[in-house]
């Protein structure tokens, strides 16, 4: 990855966003602890960029759900005076990360988010956003040099039908750039790219559609070779 190309801003910023409050839910099939939930992404546009060698840059601005507080909040187990006090929990524990430029509350469990963060993959590897036990993207290295690219954990943990009964739902853009022996992908669309780098875009539009799913083999030294 070129030094211009890791300075350059991963997507161009969105449009502000209407602010609304997460309309009445069925119960969801969730837990409530802070570190065995999930958040649902929504209104975003998210972009990994992926050199040969290693190198990478993941980029997300939009909004994120707690879904386990949304749970809490319908079934009367968190009542109006105690959310903000749980919601100012929820973005400590957010702010935390420094890759995070922004964390704004804009309803019940919702945070209008922006995170960038660069970084060089080992092998083998994991790197996640939002958290390692709360996905939205995971990257996963072996050490023969695969990587893969999986999309929201949310989707895979909760029914759709769940979801959409709770008023929520997801829709954006994620976006992979990349130089990168591509082995397989799911994109629904690829194009040519700058520098050689080539661009699969997957368009999110609910919580039906199958997630992301990507295939590439690296080049970085010391990877193991087929046989070895």
């Amino acid at each position: 990855m070129t030094a211009a190309l890791a300075r350059r801003r991963l997507l161009p910023a969105l449009p502000a966003f209407a602010r609304r409050a997460v309309r009445a839910a069925a119960a969801l099939v969730l837990t409530l602890p802070l570190l065995a939930g999930c958040y649902l992404p929504d209104r975003f546009q998210s972009e990994i960029r992926l050199a040969r060698t290693g190198e990478y840059g993941v980029y997300f601005k939009g909004n994120l759900t707690w879904l386990p507080l949304v749970k809490d909040l319908r079934e009367g187990k968190v009542s109006e005076a105690e959310l903000p006090e749980r919601m100012a929990v929820f973005q400590r524990d957010l702010d935390r990360d420094s890759n995070f430029s922004t964390v704004r509350p804009v309803g019940p469990g919702t945070f209008a988010v922006e995170y960038n963060r660069l970084g060089r993959l080992d092998l083998p590897d994991l790197v996640t956003f939002v958290r390692r036990n709360a996905r939205i993207i995971s990257m996963q290295t072996a050490e023969d040099g695969k990587i893969t690219v999986t999309g929201s954990q949310a989707i895979k943990m909760i029914p759709p039908e769940t979801i959409e009964r709770a008023g929520l739902n997801s829709r954006g853009l994620f976006r992979i750039t990349t130089n990168a022996e591509v082995i397989r992908h799911n994109a629904d669309s690829v194009r040519l790219g700058p520098e050689g780098y080539v661009i699969y875009d997957w368009n999110i539009n609910g919580v039906r559609g199958q997630e992301p799913h990507f295939e590439a083999k690296l080049e970085i030294p010391g990877a193991a070779r087929p046989g070895n």
